[in-house]
């Protein structure tokens, strides 16, 4: 999951929490509020029984309740009885409701909400439900030390419910819509925020590939990201002076290197042709010849890899055809086969043109197959295949040769490594040719990639642009 996704989640969740507690908290303190409205009602109807007694004759007098509560003779539950048990007073609804409270609410004087369903209710009792929630009190009536009635209250709360219920709803529909409107805003505020991030990311990848005197753009130097931009900056800063170095060091032993080879080439050549020397002595000196070549060929190699950053101008781009460059190099690399009785397979290779530099991807493919060569066991098989895919000729050059260990893969195109050193040093391997065809690759905006297993084969495959801009194009 990406960074601004998670930050999104994290802040949509927090929300969810916020308008959780708010929505739960709004609820109950509307709930209570509502219910404690309705028990002090209950609470004045309690003081007009308790005061509806004469302690003289020792009754309730029912025309001053009746007077002062008759309104809502309709809406409540009300039974009036003596300590004895005889009835004093009801109410309609105490005909048309039979409930009993819970043991330990009975007589206790304390509200508790009870829900019936209760059936042949009045219309404007029952209302939509098929329930009756009541706000109920049982309570004992005394006057010195003694019980004389017991009151029980109940007021049907069915209205309160429902706007409850209505007020359930309109909390989960504004905060459906509200986390809606947040999640949109966070994923938008984040990518927005990160979005430095992503220039910085691919401007690193611009420096590495491209040009690597240019630097991450610093937005703010103030804020973190303006930090990391100056921490890179600084980093790129030294790995671009180490990179100097080296390549100051290739080329100035390359070139250091290539006169006094040049002239012990030279000198040896002409003495072949001395007739004072032995034959045993010339033939040594062929084999110094030789040597001297792949010295030769070594620190040209040395020479390309040293130029990387300026690699372009030294390529010679143009309009060519991929097929004809694969074919000379499958009809050179033949020779070789034959030395070993291998066997090069091959499909008919259709025309691809691309614009490109001829002589380095001739080198390119002729690296990679002449590898396959010699990595190939003899009376091996060679298979070079050539298709395009979506503006893209792929080249894929596969071998049965021992193949590549898993560890060694991530390494094959660094410079001088080498997997097998004692083949290596066997076949005459420099540790530069995997090198200099992933240069060649990447100069053409192209990618090289590599799967193998232990003795089950390689397979390179070759992938560049078909439609390329020409870096020197005028």
């Amino acid at each position: 999951m990406k960074i601004r996704h998670k930050i999104a989640a994290w802040y949509f969740g927090a929300t969810i929490c916020i308008l959780f507690a708010f929505s739960y908290s709004a609820y109950w303190q509307l709930r209570s509020l509502l219910y404690e409205v309705i028990d002090n009602e209950i609470k004045e109807y309690i003081k007009v029984v308790e005061n509806s007694y004469d302690p003289v004759t020792g009754r309730f007098m029912r025309t001053i309740i009746s007077e002062r509560i008759n309104r809502v003779f309709d809406r409540y539950y009300i039974a009036l009885a003596t300590a004895n048990g005889d009835t004093v007073m009801q109410t309609p609804l105490v005909r048309q409701l039979k409930f009993d409270f819970q043991p330990e609410d009975h007589r206790s004087g304390r509200h508790v909400t009870i829900e019936l369903i209760p059936d042949n209710l009045p219309s404007h009792i029952l209302l939509d439900d098929e329930e009756l929630t009541l706000r109920a009190v049982s309570y004992d009536i005394v006057r010195g030390n003694k019980v004389v009635g017991v009151l029980s209250i109940a007021r049907d709360i069915e209205e309160i419910d429902r706007e409850l219920r209505n007020l359930i709803r309109t909390l989960s529909r504004i905060s459906a819509a509200f986390l809606l409107v947040v999640a949109v805003v966070g994923i938008f505020a984040t990518k927005k925020v990160l979005s430095p991030i992503k220039e910085i990311g691919r401007k690193a990848r611009e420096i590495t590939r491209n040009n690597s005197r240019e630097r991450i753009k610093i937005f703010n130097e103030k804020d973190e990201l303006g930090q990391l931009s100056l921490v890179l900056n600084d980093s790129i800063d030294r790995v671009q002076r180490a990179f100097e170095s080296q390549r100051e060091f290739m080329a100035d032993a390359a070139h250091e290197l290539k006169t006094p080879i040049a002239i012990l080439r030279t000198h040896w050549e002409t003495e072949l042709n001395n007739p004072s020397l032995s034959l045993e002595f010339k033939e040594k000196l062929v084999k110094d010849i030789e040597t001297l070549s792949r010295l030769t060929y070594l620190i040209n190699n040395l020479l390309m890899l040293s130029q990387t950053e300026s690699i372009h101008t030294n390529f010679e781009f143009s309009a060519v055809q991929l097929n004809e460059i694969l074919a000379d190099v499958i009809s050179n690399a033949e020779v070789l086969a034959e030395l070993k009785s291998q066997e090069i397979e091959t499909n008919n290779l259709p025309e691809i043109t691309l614009n490109g530099d001829k002589i380095r991807l001739y080198q390119l493919l002729f690296n990679i197959v002449d590898n396959a060569i010699k990595y190939t066991p003899e009376k091996g098989k060679i298979s070079i295949h050539l298709s395009q895919e979506n503006n893209r000729a792929l080249i894929k050059i596969r071998d049965n040769g021992p193949g590549i260990p898993e560890k060694d893969l991530p390494h094959i195109f660094r410079r001088f490594y080498r997997v097998h050193k004692d083949r290596a040093r066997k076949t005459g391997g420099s540790g530069l040719g995997l090198a200099i065809a992933k240069l060649i690759a990447e100069s053409h905006k192209g990618k090289i990639f590599v799967e193998s297993a232990v003795n089950k084969g390689t397979t390179f495959t070759i992938e560049i642009p078909v439609f390329l801009e020409s870096s020197n194009s005028s």
